[in-house]
């Protein structure tokens, strides 16, 4: 599929992806799938090649991808990490389910059609993702995960992008938080360092294959 959508607004392209990814889940066939938009690419792909003026960048599994800090993706002001995750158990009066991730559990309102033991697509924004050295007493933020810092590195003068494993000997998933230079120098952060990622929003999607390690 050449840019399938590339032609469409964003709304009818929101009509038409779960066509797609019916059609990708139904006949359980490889798919080559080319875009521009990374969105479309992360609701889609197992697997991402980068190509630029028609060379290989970077080959490698979606997370995997993101959550390199060498990577053009993560450097990217809409950068992402594409997650798989098991709905354990929803909360009707709040409207939230638990969904249990590799290193962790997160909170997030459940498509409509959600049912407990689905595996789903996760999808959380490098700017959605802060960090703290000790757990928040009391927060808005329903997502606060034990995580261990892997790398750092500037984003320009003024940001840094750091990546966190998740769980408390960080080796669950990886998760991207894109902050200023001045919180990262007040924070003290360093590689290795045990830190609370806090996720503001979590965004959930269809689910395909088994759940990462």
């Amino acid at each position: 599929m050449d840019e399938p959508l590339s032609a469409l607004d964003r709304k009818t392209k929101r009509e038409i992806l779960p066509f797609i990814e019916k059609l990708r889940d139904h006949f359980s066939l490889p798919m080559f799938y080319i875009s521009h938009d990374m969105a479309e690419v992360e609701r889609l792909a197992d697997h991402v090649v980068l190509l630029d003026k028609g060379h290989m960048v970077a080959s490698a599994a979606l997370s995997e991808l993101q959550s390199d800090p060498s990577s053009p993706l993560a450097a990217s002001r809409e950068a992402a990490v594409t997650l798989k995750g098991v709905l354990e158990s929803s909360d009707s009066k709040f409207g939230l389910a638990n969904v249990s991730i590799p290193g962790g559990m997160l909170i997030a309102p459940p498509p409509p059609t959600a049912a407990i033991g689905e595996l789903r697509r996760i999808r959380i924004l490098a700017s959605d993702v802060s960090l703290a050295r000790e757990r928040p007493a009391s927060s808005s933020i329903l997502n606060v995960l034990s995580a261990r810092i892997v790398s750092m590195r500037p984003l320009g003068q003024y940001e840094a992008l750091v990546v966190v494993s998740l769980g408390e000997k960080g080796d669950g998933a990886r998760l991207l938080s894109r902050m200023t230079q001045k919180s990262l120098a007040e924070l003290g952060l360093a590689k290795g360092q045990s830190v609370y990622a806090q996720v503001k929003y979590v965004s959930l999607g269809p689910g395909r294959g088994e759940p990462e390690e």
